[in-house]
């Protein structure tokens, strides 16, 4: 199910934003990168879930960093695919959103999240 959200995600985020979204703007994307896009996300995005929570030391805070970075690889991706290493690049770049929305959020979720509390099932 992550997979087919994230598609939906990637698919719709880098259009623009500041009027309706037109059919011909999904039509003009480039198929062979989509394509390849959909071919990396089906062979790297549960081993880069699986990296990112056993880093993060949290399933779902793996998961949840592992979808916003192929998200943000998806616009980039024809310069992303051609890196030596491109699930490197997205490992690092979940990481670092993973590391962004933790230095904004509270204390206490910090500590909850990593502590893996019983209250909370994911941690």
């Amino acid at each position: 199910m992550g997979l087919m959200r994230l598609m939906v995600v990637t698919m719709v985020e880098p259009l623009p934003l500041d009027g309706p979204v037109e059919r011909s703007d999904l039509a003009d994307r480039d198929v062979p990168t989509l394509r390849s896009f959909e071919g990396f996300c089906a062979a790297e995005s549960e081993r880069l879930a699986k990296a990112l929570a056993t880093t993060l030391n949290n399933r779902e805070l793996g998961r949840e960093a592992a979808d916003e970075a192929l998200a943000r690889a998806w616009p980039r991706w024809a310069e992303v695919s051609e890196y030596d290493n491109p699930a490197g690049w997205v490992y690092r770049v979940g990481l670092d959103s993973e590391r962004e929305l933790e230095d904004q959020s509270s204390p206490g979720r910090r500590f909850v999240s990593r502590s893996g509390s019983p209250l909370y099932p994911g941690g």
